[in-house]
C-alpha cells in the first residue's frame, strides 16, 4: 500500500487525539481527513468477492419484498451462521451454492434470478481466470459490471458521477487501485492524523462512515467508487483495523436529548446494515441499535439457545461503521460458560450430584475452579466490543449464586478494558431463573424479589446498568410487563435509579405494551421479535412499518403527564444518587414519586409545572456521565458544599478550583477519581423481600425468662501479669497463685495473651522454676540469668517465648504495662504512641512489641471488669455536645451506673464521652450533671469540633472529681488524632483496632446500647452478632441484649435487616429462645434500663448493688392526654395487645391504606398505627375511619386520614367486635357506627378483628356477659315500622329497644334522646334467641330486607383474621399473650357434592326417627378429630413444626400460602394425598425438598428423630398430637350444632368416640365439645394399645350399654367405619366424612354416604326432593299394613308457564302448628280436672312434622309465586316452616293474626315484593256484636316486577254444625268481601289487576245454588270463578273421608276467582288452573295419578293446592300505588 502523508511527525494516535482536540487548527483536521489508500489486485479480488455475498443478500432480500403479498406477511431473512470460506475458490463455491438453494428454488418462477446466476457467476469465473497476473483496469471493469448486475434485474439507474464527492478512484499500473478520500470527515469529530498504516485505516474508517452517514441523509444509493469504499472498509475490519472512539453514549437518566427511555432495536446485526442504518430519522429518535442473537430456530428452549448468543465481533464492527456516533450501539454477551457445569445447571445443583460420587459438594469449590478461565474469556469478548466503540455490553448473570454472581461480576468489571465513562457494563438477570441466597439460605423465586436482589448484585458487582429480563422458552416470550406492571417498574427504576444505574427491561415487548416503562421512567426497552416479521417460530426481516409504530407509540406515551414525570423522576432520582439536591428538592423528589406510584396525573401535572426541568445544556452536549456531574456540582457551587466532606470553608473552595481545573481540562480519570474521594457514597440497598421482612421494631423486645438462674462472673483473681526483676521478686509469687493464673487462662481461651513477663531478671537461684512456671506462660525478655540445668532450648521446647533485645521501641513507651492508663497517662503518652502507630514501616521488634502491649492491656482489661456486670455504649465521634441524644445518653448512662452497672464505651468523643460522662458523675446528683453538660456546650469558638476544646472537659473533671472505678473507655491508636476521653476512669488503649473492637464487645455482659454512628459502630455491631448466633454451639447462652437506642438505626435500616437475619437463623435453626429476642429498638431511657435490669435477673439471678439509691424513673411521667382507653385493668391490655400483634402483622409498609373501625379497641389501632409510623419514618401510611371519633383521634396523632370517596380501596381494615363466634361471624356496631364499619369492612382486601378474651364466644348468643344485641341502623321516618316488624316477624322472643344517649333537656328537665349514628340515623337494639341467631347470614339476610332497615350489625363471612388478647397471660409455660384465629373456608369438599351430602344426612335423620318409632334408643356415633372437631391450628402448628424439623423454610413460614389453602389429614392416606395435592399446587415446592421422604406409612407415624423411617410424616403426626392446648381449639365443624339438635329431636342422641391414648388429652376435647353446645357424650381410651379401627370396634359394646342402639357411624377413615360396621349386628348406616379444607381420606368417593359438613337444610328446595323418591303405592296396600317402601317423591310433569306470568296459589296446608309437646302418662283424670293438659314446655315442635314434609313437598312441586296459605298458626311457625321445610324459596312472609281462638290464620308467600296490606280482622258483622270473619280477609298488593296485583286472601266460616246452620255467616262475609273489591274499584277507578282467592268452605254449583253459602261471591259479575274451566269431575279441590255418600267426599272448597277484566285477558281457551293432588289422602280413589306415600295415614293436607299461571294487566294502578302519594301514573315499560 501506498500512502500520500501530508505530516511527517508519528505519534500515537490516543495522544495525537488528545492533541487535535485541543487544537483550534481546522487546516490540521481536514489534512488529517485526506488520505489516498491503495488496494492491491489481490485485496481486490476479496473486495469483488465480498461484494458479490452482499449483493446477493440485498437480491434475495429485494426479492422477498417483492413477493410479500402474494406470499402472505413474511419476508425472510438469512439467519446468521460462521463463515467457513478463506479462498476465492471456496468464496465461489459457497456462493454457488447459496444462489441456487435461496434464490433460484425460491423464485424459481421469476426469470431474472436465472439471468443474475448465470451473469455473477460467469463473471466470478472470469476473475478467478484472470487474476494472475490482474490488471487494475480489468479489476475495476469487473468490479463495475458486477453492481451493474443488480442494477439491471431491479432496472436501478446508476448515480451520477458527480454524486460521489467522497472518493476518486486511481487505476494503478502495477494492478490494484487507489482510493482518494476528499476530507469528508466531519471536523468536529476527533481523529488522529494520518501516520501510521493503522492511523491511516482509523481515518479511512473513519471517512467511509462519515459517506455512509451522507448516503442516509440524502437517501441516495451509492455509487460505484462508494461501494468500492464501503467494501474495503469491510475489508480493513475483518483484517483489525481500529474504528475511530466516536461513539453516542448512554447519557444519564433524564439527560437524554430525545427521549428518556431508548428503544433498543434488536437484531444479530444483517438487518441493522440493510434497514436500520438506512433511516436517519430513525437513528436520531432515541434509539439504541442492539446487536444479539435472537433466533430460536432450533430449539425453543431458552437454556439450548443461551448457549450461542455470543455475537460477532465482525458484525458489531459493520453495525458500528455504518451508525458512527448518531446513536449509541450495544451488544448481547449472553451468560458465562463454564466448561464443566452442564446446561441447564447451576453450580449448587452440580455439587449435589458430584457429591454422590464421594467429591466435593461445595458449590463454590467448582465456581472457583471455573471462574477463572470463564472471566477472562468474557472480559476479551467486553473488551474487543468496546474497542469497536459499543456503548453496552450485556451479561446475563445466571446458573450462579448471590455470592458467585457479586464475585463474578467485580471481576469482570475489573478485567474489562473501556472508557468507563461513557461504555457501560449491564447485568442481565432473568426473572422466572432463581438465584440462590445465601444470606437468605434459599432460592429467590418470585419475580419482583429476583428484580430487587438484581439492583442489590449490580451494585455489589460494579456494574453501570441492571437488565430485568422476561424471556421463556415461548416464542415470542410473553411480554415483561405481565410480570412486572407499571408499579412494579416505577419502583425499580426509582430505587435503581438512586443507586447510580441504568434500567432495561425486555422479552415480549410490542406496540402495545412499550407505555409501561416509559411511563415507569426506564432507561431502555429490548425489542426484537415483534419488529421482524415472524411465521410460525421463525423470524423473518425488520418490519419497518412495526419499528415506527413502535417508536410514534413510544413518545406518545413520552408526550403524555405520566411519561413526563416519569422522565423527571428519573432525572431526580439519579440527582440524589448525585446529591445534587437540597431539602426543597428532595420533597418534591419524594411528593412526584408518591404521586406516579398513584397515577395520580393532576399531582403529576402540578409538579412539573413546579420541578425545573433540566436545562439543554445538560442534554447530550456531553454523554460523559462524570463530566457531567463535574459541571452539575460546579453550578452548584451553595449547595454542594455538604455534599464534599471537608471541615473548612478554604478546604471546599481548594476543592471546587481542583474541580474546574480537572474539567477544563477534559481529565475524565481525574474527575472521576475526585467524585470517588470527595463525595459521600448513597448506601446500597438492599434487596427487600416481603416474604422475609421482619417486623418493624416494637415499644420493647421480648426478654425470654432464664430457665436456670446462672452466677455472675467471678470474683477478681491476682494481677494476671507480673513483671519479674530478679530472683527476689519471683520468689514472693505464690504456687496457688500460678497454679489458678494458669486455670483462668485455660478456661478464657479467647484470651490472645495471658502471659508472665520476666524482664532482664536474675533467676540462677529460684528453685522448682518450671514447677513454679508453665514456660507456655512466659515471656522471657532480654538478658535474663536462668536457673542451673534450665537452658534456652528447653523453655523454647516448651512453648515459651524468649526476646533477647530490649523491648524499648520508643522513647516514653514500654509495651510492658502494669496497669490500664489514666487521664495523666494518656495526657504524657498520647501523641507520642500515635507518631509510632502511624509510621508507615515497623520492625518485626516493633511489631512484636505492639503484640505484647495488647495482649498485657487486655488482660489488665480482664482483670479490671472481672465480677462485673458491664453494659457498653457504642456510638460516634460526631455526635455534637448540643445535640439532645447527647445529654439523653449521659443521663441512661448515669442511671445504669447508679444502679451498680459499669458502663464501657469506645473511649473517643461524641457518644462516647456522654457515656462515660454519665458513668463519670454517678455520685453527683440529676442537677450537677445538667451542669456539667452545660460546661461542655459553651467556650468551643474556633474549634472545628467541640470535642477538640478539651479545656473545658478539664475544668469539669477538676469541679467534679472523680467518684469511682464505674466509666471504663476501650480507644485506639487508629483513631489518635481525636482527643482521648477525659472521662473514662481508667483507658484501655490498644494499638490493634481489631483486638480492641473484639474485647470491646466481649466483655459487655449485659448487652449493649447503640446510639447513632458510622463505620466503626457498624463493625462493632456485625462483631456482638457472630457470637450472638453462635451462643447455643459454643455451650454457654451468651445471647446479650443488643438495643438500639433513638431513630438513627431505624432510618438507616440496619435495625430491621439484622432482625430479620436474626429471625431467619432462628427459625431455620429451631431456636425458640434465639438471638433474635435480644434484639431491641427503644426510644425511651427508662425502658431500655428495664430491658437491661430484667435481663441480669433472668440471666445471673440478681441485678447489681445499687451504687446510689435508684431514681424513680429516667424522666418525669408526661401528663396524660391521651383520650383513648387506658391500659389500667386486664380487658385493656389485652385488646392492646391484640391490637399491637394485628397492625405488626398485618401493616407492613409505607403507602399503605388501613381501614380503622370504632368504638374502644380502635384507640389502641390507632396508637399502634402512631408508633409505628414513627418508629420506621413511615409519612405515607392512609388512614381511613370508620367514624367521626376514630377520624378525630387520627388526626389528633398527626396521621394522614381519607375517606372512601377519595381512597376506595383499602389493604386491610383493623376493627373492633362485640361479638365473635366460632366461625368468625360478628355482632357489631355497639358504638353505633355499622354502616360506616360495613362498608369499610367490604372495602378492604383484608379485615382484621382484634378484641380481648370475652369476645370470643363459641356462638353470638353466648359471651361471659350474656348475650348481646344485634344493632340495626334504620331510617328515623321508618323507626316505627321497622319495630312493628321486627315484632311481628319474630314475635315476642325477640326484644327491641331504640338505643338512648346522655340526658338531653326539654320544657319539664332532664331527658334521654334518641342516639344519631354519623349518618344522621337511629339505633335499634335487637336480642335475638340462640335458635334465631344459630345461622347468622340468614338472620342478616331477613333483617336487611326490612324495609327501612340500613345495615344490621351482623357481619358474616367477612373476617380475614381475628386477634384476641388473653386475660392471664403466660409466655413461659405456652399461654402467649394473644392468639389468632384465621377464617375457615366453608365449602364443601371437592370429593363431596351438595346432593350428595343432603342424602346423606337425611337418610341418617330419618334412621333415627324410624328407630325410635319401633321403641329403641337411636345413637348417630361421630368419630372426633377431622369429623366432628376441625383441628385446623394444631395442624398449621404441625406442619410448622415439621417444616422446621426438615428444613422445608415455606411450611414455617406460612404453611397455607405453599400448599394452596388445603391441610393435611392426620392419617396416612390423608397425608398421602396431601403430598400428592402438593405435586399439582406447589411443584417448585416439592422439586426443591425431593430429596425428603414425603410419604405417610403407618408404621412410621410414631417413629422418632434418628429412628429408621423416619420422614416428614412422621414430624407431622408427632407434633399434631403434642400441643393440647391447640386441642381444646379444635373448631366443631360446620352445622354440627343444627344438626345435634335435629338428632335430639327426632329422639336420638349423638355420642362422640375417640381413640386418643392419653387421659390428658380428654378435657381439651371435652373443652372443643362445649362449642357444640350440646351435653358432650364421649366415649372415650385406648387402654390395650390397639388400632383405631380396632379399637373402636371395642368400644361399641361401651355404646350400646350406655346410650343405646347405634343407628349411623360417620368417621373419616374408611377402615374404622368398616370395623365398626362389623361388630353390630344391627348394621349402622355408614357415612364418611371429608371436612373442607382438608384432604381426605381417597376412599370416600366409593362410600355410598358422605358428607363435607353437617349443614341442613340446604339453601333451596333440594332437601326434601332428595328424601323423596317415585313410588306408586295402591290404596290396599296401605291399608292392610305391608310395610311400604322408604317416603319417595312420585315425579310428574307441572305446565310450564310462559314467562311473562305469575303463578298464584291457594293452599289449605291443614294444622301447620307450632305446639308444646304433651307429656306421656298423664291420663289421670282428676289431673286433668285440676291442672288441664299436661305439656313439656321445654320440647317444642312442628305438629305432625313428617306429614309437613308432604305439605311443603307439594308446595315446592307447584313452586308458585305467590301462594295463599290457610291454616297457618302464626307469623313464627311460617318462617320456620319456610326456612327449615321449604329451603328459604320465599323471600317474603306475611301473616296477621285473625280472630280464630284455635290459631288459625291465613298467611301469605311471596317471591315478590309485599307493597301494602290491609286487614278486616275487625270488621264487625252487620247488625251483631260480633266480628264478621272467622279469620280474616287479608287484603295486600304484590309488586310483580313493577305491576301491582291485589289480592284478598280468605278463609270463610267451616261447615261444623252444619252446612245450612252456618251459611249465613259465609253469605255475610262474601257479601263483604264484594263490597271491599267495590270500594278498591272505585278508589283506583278501575277493577285492576284483582284475585280474590282461599278456602271458602263451601261449595257452589253455580249462580242458582242458593244452598251454597259463597253464592254472592263465587257467582258474582265482577268475578270469574276459574275452576269452572274444568270438567265437572276435575273440580274437587277437598276430599272428606268421614261422610255417608262417597260422592260429597269430594268438593270444590277452594277458590280463584279473577276480575273480569283479568279473566278476559286469561281466556279459558288457553289458560286453564291446576289442581295438584299427589299429596291427598290414598283414600281418595277418584285420583289415580302419582302421589306422596310412603308412611301410613299420612297425606299433605285434606285441600288440593289450586292454582293458575296469569298474565297481568300493565298499566294498572293498585290501590297501593295512589295510598303511598303518587302523583302520577307509572310508565309500564319501566
Amino acid at each position: 500500500m501506498e500512502v500520500k502523508k501530508h505530516h511527517h511527525h508519528h505519534h500515537p494516535s490516543r495522544s495525537l487525539e488528545r492533541r487535535l482536540m485541543a487544537s483550534a487548527d481546522q487546516e490540521m483536521l481536514n489534512a488529517a481527513a485526506k488520505c489516498v489508500l491503495t488496494l492491491s489486485a489481490s485485496d481486490f479480488l476479496v473486495v469483488i468477492f465480498n461484494q458479490a455475498f452482499d449483493m446477493t443478500l440485498s437480491v434475495r432480500s429485494t426479492l422477498e419484498q417483492q413477493q410479500q403479498s402474494t406470499r402472505g406477511s413474511f419476508v425472510a431473512r438469512d439467519v446468521p451462521g460462521l463463515r467457513l470460506q478463506q479462498t476465492p475458490e471456496q468464496m465461489y463455491e459457497a456462493l454457488k451454492n447459496y444462489i441456487n438453494v435461496w434464490i433460484i428454488q425460491p423464485f424459481k418462477s421469476d426469470p431474472k434470478v436465472v439471468h443474475y446466476r448465470d451473469a455473477v457467476l460467469s463473471l466470478l469465473t472470469r476473475v478467478l481466470d484472470g487474476r494472475a497476473p490482474a490488471t487494475s483496469t480489468a479489476q475495476w471493469a469487473q468490479f463495475e459490471e458486477l453492481v451493474q448486475i443488480k442494477r439491471d434485474i431491479f432496472g436501478h439507474a446508476a448515480p451520477k458521477k458527480q454524486d460521489s464527492v467522497a472518493y476518486d478512484v486511481t487505476l494503478r499500473l502495477d494492478g490494484g487501485v487507489a482510493l482518494h478520500t476528499n476530507g469528508c470527515v466531519d471536523a468536529a469529530r476527533p481523529l488522529g492524523q494520518a501516520g501510521t498504516k493503522a492511523e491511516v485505516d482509523t481515518v479511512f474508517l473513519a471517512n467511509v462512515s462519515a459517506s455512509i452517514s451522507r448516503l442516509r441523509s440524502e437517501s441516495r444509493a451509492p455509487t460505484t467508487e462508494e461501494l468500492l469504499a464501503i467494501q474495503y472498509a469491510y475489508y480493513l475490519l475483518e483484517r483489525g483495523a481500529q474504528l475511530p472512539q466516536c461513539l453516542r453514549g448512554l447519557g444519564a437518566p433524564g439527560l437524554r436529548p430525545y427521549t428518556q427511555t431508548y428503544l433498543a432495536i434488536t437484531d444479530p446485526g444483517p438487518d441493522h446494515i440493510k434497514i436500520t442504518c438506512q433511516d436517519e430519522d430513525m437513528l436520531r429518535k432515541g434509539v439504541t441499535v442492539h446487536v444479539e442473537y435472537i433466533d430460536r430456530t432450533e430449539s425453543s428452549d431458552r437454556d439450548l439457545v443461551e448457549a450461542y448468543r455470543l455475537p460477532s465481533q465482525l458484525a458489531v464492527a459493520k453495525v458500528r461503521l455504518h451508525v458512527a456516533d448518531t446513536a449509541p450501539c450495544s451488544v448481547y454477551i449472553g451468560r458465562p460458560v463454564f466448561e464443566g457445569l452442564p446446561y441447564g445447571k447451576g453450580f449448587a445443583e452440580f455439587a449435589r450430584e458430584y457429591r454422590d460420587h464421594s467429591h466435593s459438594s461445595d458449590p463454590d469449590f467448582f465456581f472457583h475452579a471455573e471462574v477463572l478461565k470463564a472471566v477472562h474469556g468474557m472480559a476479551a469478548t467486553c473488551t474487543a466490543m468496546f474497542m469497536e466503540g459499543v456503548s453496552e455490553c450485556k451479561i446475563a448473570i445466571e446458573r450462579m449464586s448471590e455470592r458467585q454472581g457479586v464475585y463474578f461480576m467485580r471481576a469482570l468489571h475489573s478485567n474489562v478494558a473501556r472508557d468507563a465513562s461513557r461504555q457501560f457494563l449491564s447485568a442481565a438477570f432473568n426473572l422466572f431463573t432463581p438465584i440462590y441466597s445465601e444470606r437468605l439460605g434459599r432460592n429467590v423465586e418470585k419475580p419482583m424479589d429476583l428484580a430487587r436482589l438484581a439492583i442489590h448484585m449490580t451494585l455489589r458487582g460494579g456494574f453501570d446498568k441492571v437488565t430485568w429480563d422476561g424471556s421463556s422458552s415461548t416464542t415470542p416470550s410473553p411480554p415483561v410487563t405481565e410480570t412486572l406492571n407499571y408499579k412494579k417498574m416505577l419502583k425499580l427504576a426509582h430505587d435503581a435509579h438512586r443507586a447510580g444505574l441504568l434500567t432495561y427491561v425486555s422479552a415480549g415487548m410490542n406496540k402495545d405494551t412499550v407505555h409501561v416503562p416509559v411511563e415507569a421512567g426506564i432507561d431502555g426497552i429490548g425489542i426484537g421479535v415483534d419488529l421482524h416479521y415472524m411465521k410460525e417460530r421463525t423470524l423473518g426481516a425488520f418490519d419497518c412499518d412495526k419499528i415506527n409504530t413502535v417508536i410514534t407509540n413510544r413518545d406518545a406515551a413520552a408526550n403524555t403527564t405520566l411519561g413526563k414525570g416519569g422522565r423527571l423522576l428519573a432525572y431526580l432520582d439519579y440527582k440524589y444518587f448525585e446529591q445534587m439536591q437540597d431539602e426543597k428538592e428532595l420533597k418534591l423528589n419524594e411528593e412526584l414519586w408518591q404521586a406516579m406510584l398513584a397515577r395520580e396525573e393532576k399531582a403529576v401535572e402540578a409538579l412539573l409545572a413546579k420541578i425545573p426541568a433540566p436545562a439543554e445544556d445538560e442534554r447530550a452536549k456531553n454523554d460523559n456521565r462524570y463530566m457531567l456531574h463535574a459541571q452539575r456540582l460546579l453550578k452548584r457551587m451553595n449547595t454542594s458544599r455538604a455534599a464534599l466532606v471537608t471541615r473548612a470553608t478554604t478546604e471546599a473552595d481548594a476543592l471546587r478550583t481542583q474541580l474546574k481545573e480537572l474539567v477544563a481540562a477534559n481529565d475524565t480519570t481525574g474527575v472521576r477519581f475526585f467524585l470517588a474521594q470527595h463525595i459521600k457514597p448513597r448506601p446500597v440497598p438492599d434487596p427487600k423481600f416481603k416474604t422475609e421482612l421482619a417486623p418493624m421494631p416494637e415499644k420493647s423486645g421480648p426478654l425470654s425468662p432464664a430457665t436456670t438462674t446462672q452466677e455472675p462472673p467471678a470474683a477478681p483473681l491476682a494481677l494476671a501479669v507480673q513483671r519479674v526483676n530478679g530472683a527476689a521478686s519471683l520468689e514472693r509469687m505464690e504456687a496457688a497463685h500460678l497454679a489458678q493464673l494458669r486455670g483462668r487462662q485455660q478456661q478464657q481461651s479467647r484470651t490472645p495473651l495471658r502471659r508472665v513477663v520476666i524482664d532482664s531478671a536474675d533467676l540462677s537461684h529460684v528453685e522448682h522454676f518450671c514447677q513454679r512456671f508453665d514456660p507456655r506462660d512466659c515471656y522471657v525478655i532480654g538478658d535474663v540469668v536462668l536457673p542451673a540445668g534450665v537452658t534456652e532450648q528447653d523453655l523454647i521446647r516448651q512453648g515459651a517465648i524468649i526476646i533477647k533485645p530490649k523491648l524499648s521501641v520508643q522513647e516514653g513507651f514500654d509495651p510492658i504495662r502494669k496497669s490500664l492508663y489514666t487521664v495523666e497517662d494518656l495526657e504524657k503518652l498520647d501523641q507520642q504512641i500515635y507518631k509510632f502507630v502511624q509510621r508507615k514501616e515497623h520492625t518485626q521488634l516493633e511489631r512484636l512489641a505492639g503484640y505484647i502491649h495488647d495482649g498485657l492491656v487486655l488482660d489488665l482489661l480482664r482483670q479490671a471488669t472481672a465480677g462485673r456486670l458491664i453494659v457498653g455504649v457504642m456510638g460516634g465521634h460526631s455526635m455534637s455536645r448540643l445535640s439532645p441524644i447527647y445529654a439523653e445518653v449521659a443521663h441512661l448512662c448515669w442511671h445504669l451506673a447508679r444502679a451498680g452497672y459499669t458502663i464501657i464505651s469506645g473511649g473517643g468523643p461524641g457518644a462516647m464521652e456522654s457515656a462515660n460522662l454519665g458513668a463519670y458523675m454517678h455520685k453527683y446528683g440529676e442537677e450537677e450533671l445538667e451542669k456539667a453538660i452545660a460546661m461542655l456546650c459553651v467556650g468551643n469558638e474556633g474549634f472545628e469540633h467541640e470535642y477538640d476544646n478539651v479545656r473545658v472537659a478539664d475544668e469539669v473533671r477538676k469541679t467534679f472529681a472523680s467518684t469511682g472505678e464505674m466509666s471504663l473507655g476501650v480507644p485506639t491508636w487508629l483513631y489518635g488524632h481525636e482527643p482521648f476521653n477525659r472521662f473514662a476512669s481508667q483507658q484501655a488503649k490498644f494499638l490493634s483496632n481489631a483486638v480492641r473492637e473484639d474485647i470491646l464487645v466481649n466483655i459487655c455482659n449485659c448487652g449493649i446500647i447503640y446510639t447513632e454512628g458510622s463505620a466503626g459502630t457498624r463493625t462493632e455491631i456485625a462483631q456482638y452478632v457472630v457470637p450472638n448466633c453462635y451462643s447455643h454451639e459454643q455451650g454457654d447462652d451468651f445471647s446479650k441484649p443488643m438495643i438500639f437506642f433513638k431513630n438513627f438505626w431505624i432510618e438507616n435500616t440496619v435495625y430491621q435487616s439484622l432482625l430479620a437475619v436474626a429471625q431467619r437463623e432462628d427459625a431455620v435453626c429451631n431456636k425458640a429462645d434465639g438471638y433474635s429476642k435480644r434484639i431491641y429498638w427503644e426510644s425511651e431511657g427508662d425502658k431500655v434500663f428495664k430491658i437491661i435490669e430484667k435481663f441480669c435477673i433472668n440471666r445471673y439471678g440478681t441485678a447489681p448493688d445499687p451504687v446510689v439509691a435508684a431514681e424513680p424513673s429516667l424522666a418525669p411521667a408526661p401528663a396524660s392526654t391521651s383520650c383513648g382507653p387506658t391500659a389500667a385493668d386486664a380487658e385493656n391490655t389485652a385488646k392492646r395487645a391484640a391490637a399491637e400483634a394485628a397492625v405488626a402483622e398485618w401493616v407492613t409498609h409505607d403507602g399503605m391504606t388501613v381501614g380503622v373501625g370504632s368504638g374502644t379497641t380502635a384507640a389502641f389501632v390507632v396508637d399502634e398505627l402512631q408508633q409505628l409510623a414513627q418508629q420506621r419514618h413511615w409519612t405515607h401510611i392512609v388512614c381511613v375511619p370508620s367514624s367521626f371519633q376514630t377520624r378525630q383521634l387520627l388526626l389528633r396523632k398527626g396521621l394522614t386520614v381519607s375517606d372512601l370517596m377519595t381512597t376506595p380501596a383499602v389493604d386491610v381494615d383493623i376493627d373492633g367486635a362485640d361479638r365473635c363466634d366460632c366461625y368468625l361471624n360478628l355482632i357489631k356496631g355497639g358504638g353505633g357506627c355499622l354502616l360506616q364499619e360495613k362498608v369499610l369492612a367490604s372495602s378492604a382486601r383484608a379485615f382484621v378483628v382484634v378484641a380481648h378474651w370475652e369476645k370470643d364466644c363459641p356462638d353470638l348468643a353466648g359471651g361471659v356477659t350474656g348475650p348481646f344485641p344485634v344493632p340495626l341502623e334504620v331510617l328515623p321516618l321508618s323507626l316505627a315500622r321497622v319495630h312493628a316488624a321486627l315484632v311481628e316477624h319474630y314475635g315476642d322472643d325477640v326484644h327491641v329497644e331504640q338505643r338512648m344517649t346522655a340526658p338531653g333537656t326539654d320544657a319539664v328537665g332532664p331527658c334521654m334522646v334518641p342516639f344519631v349514628t354519623d349518618n344522621s340515623n337511629f339505633v335499634l337494639d335487637v336480642t335475638f334467641t340462640r335458635e334465631q341467631l344459630s345461622i347468622p347470614a340468614r338472620l342478616e339476610e331477613e333483617l336487611r330486607a326490612i324495609p327501612g332497615v340500613l345495615e344490621v350489625g351482623l357481619f358474616t363471612c367477612m373476617v380475614t383474621a381475628a386477634y384476641f388478647g388473653v386475660k392471664h397471660p403466660d409466655p413461659q409455660h405456652g399461654r402467649p399473650a394473644v392468639y389468632k384465629r384465621m377464617r375457615l373456608h366453608r365449602e364443601l369438599n371437592e370429593a363431596v357434592t351438595a346432593s350428595r351430602q343432603e342424602q346423606a344426612l337425611r337418610a341418617v335423620l330419618d334412621a333415627v326417627r324410624k328407630a325410635k318409632e319401633a321403641g329403641r334408643r337411636p345413637v348417630v356415633e361421630l368419630d372426633v378429630d377431622l369429623t366432628a372437631l376441625m383441628p385446623f391450628e394444631r395442624t398449621i402448628y404441625a406442619l410448622k413444626q415439621a417444616g422446621r424439623e426438615w428444613g422445608i423454610h415455606e411450611l414455617v413460614e406460612d404453611p397455607q400460602a405453599y400448599t394452596g389453602g388445603i391441610l393435611p389429614g392426620y392419617t396416612c392416606d390423608a397425608w398421602n394425598a396431601f403430598a400428592h395435592r402438593l405435586r399439582a399446587v406447589a411443584p417448585q415446592l416439592m422439586h426443591q425438598y425431593a430429596d425428603l421422604d414425603w410419604e405417610g406409612k403407618e408404621q412410621n407415624k410414631f417413629a422418632r428423630k434418628g429412628d429408621p423411617g423416619y420422614s416428614v410424616f412422621s414430624s407431622f403426626h408427632t407434633a399434631f398430637w403434642a400441643n393440647l392446648e391447640l386441642m381444646a381449639q379444635d373448631i366443631p365443624t360446620p352445622g354440627l350444632r343444627q344438626f345435634v339438635q335435629k338428632v335430639e329431636q327426632r329422639g336420638g342422641v349423638v355420642v362422640y368416640l375417640s381413640g386418643r391414648w392419653l387421659d390428658e388429652q380428654l378435657f381439651p376435647t371435652l373443652e372443643a365439645l362445649r362449642r357444640v353446645r350440646a351435653r358432650p357424650n364421649v366415649v372415650f381410651g385406648n387402654p390395650n394399645k390397639l388400632s383405631d379401627a380396632d379399637n373402636k370396634a371395642a368400644l361399641q359394646q361401651r355404646v350400646v350399654q350406655e346410650y343405646g342402639t347405634p343407628v349411623a357411624y360417620f368417621d373419616d377413615r374408611a377402615a374404622n367405619i368398616a370395623a365398626v360396621s362389623s361388630a353390630l349386628g344391627d348394621k349402622p348406616l355408614c357415612v364418611q366424612i371429608g371436612i373442607p379444607g382438608y384432604t381426605c381420606n381417597p376412599d370416600i368417593a366409593a362410600a355410598e354416604f358422605a358428607v363435607s359438613t353437617f349443614d341442613l337444610p340446604p339453601e333451596g328446595k333440594a332437601l326434601v326432593l332428595l328424601a323423596l323418591a317415585t313410588a306408586p303405592v295402591s290404596a290396599t296396600s296401605a291399608l292392610v299394613g305391608v310395610r311400604p317402601p322408604p317416603l319417595k317423591f312420585a315425579m310428574h310433569v307441572i305446565p310450564k308457564r310462559a314467562a311473562d306470568t305469575v303463578r298464584v296459589c291457594t293452599f289449605n296446608c291443614e294444622n301447620l302448628f307450632l305446639r308444646f309437646k304433651f307429656k306421656k302418662h298423664v291420663n289421670d283424670g282428676e289431673q286433668l280436672l285440676h291442672h288441664g293438659w299436661c305439656i313439656d314446655k321445654t320440647d317444642v315442635g312442628v305438629f305432625d312434622a313428617d306429614e309437613k314434609r308432604l305439605t311443603a313437598a307439594c308446595i315446592m312441586e307447584v313452586d308458585a309465586d305467590i301462594i295463599a296459605l290457610e291454616e297457618v298458626e302464626d307469623l313464627v311457625l311460617l318462617d320456620i316452616f319456610n326456612k327449615e321445610f321449604l329451603g328459604g324459596m320465599y323471600a317474603h312472609c306475611l301473616l296477621i293474626e285473625g280472630n280464630d281462638q284455635r290459631y288459625i290464620n291465613v298467611g301469605v308467600l311471596s317471591k315478590f315484593p309485599l307493597r301494602d296490606l290491609r286487614t278486616h280482622r275487625d270488621d264487625r258483622y252487620p247488625g251483631a256484636p260480633g266480628k264478621l270473619f272467622s279469620r280474616d280477609c287479608l287484603e295486600v298488593e304484590v309488586d310483580c316486577n313493577g305491576t301491582p296485583l291485589h289480592l284478598l286472601v280468605n278463609h270463610f266460616k267451616s261447615m261444623i254444625g252444619g252446612r245450612e246452620q252456618t251459611r249465613s255467616k259465609r253469605r255475610a262475609q262474601c257479601e263483604r268481601v264484594l263490597q271491599i273489591c267495590k270500594e278498591r274499584r272505585d278508589e283506583a277507578h278501575h277493577d285492576g289487576n284483582v284475585v280474590v282467592l282461599g278456602d271458602f268452605n263451601d261449595y257452589c254449583d253455580g249462580e242458582g245454588d242458593v244452598a251454597s253459602g259463597v253464592t254472592p261471591l263465587a257467582a258474582s259479575m265482577l268475578f270469574e270463578n276459574v275452576l269452572l274451566r274444568l270438567d265437572p269431575e276435575e273440580r274437587w279441590t277437598h276430599f272428606w273421608k268421614g261422610g255417608k255418600d262417597p260422592a260429597e267426599a269430594y268438593k270444590q272448597l277452594d277458590y280463584l276467582l279473577l276480575a273480569q277484566s283479568l279473566a278476559q285477558l286469561n281466556p279459558k281457551e288457553t289458560v286453564r288452573p291446576q289442581v295438584y293432588r299427589k299429596g291427598c289422602s290414598v283414600l281418595a280413589t277418584r285420583y289415580r295419578g302419582e302421589r306422596f306415600s310412603g308412611l301410613p295415614r299420612m297425606e299433605a293436607s285434606d285441600h288440593c293446592p289450586l292454582y293458575m299461571d296469569i298474565v297481568l294487566q300493565h298499566g294498572k294502578v293498585g290501590r297501593g300505588v295512589q295510598a303511598a302519594g303518587s302523583s302520577h301514573t307509572q310508565d309500564p315499560s319501566t
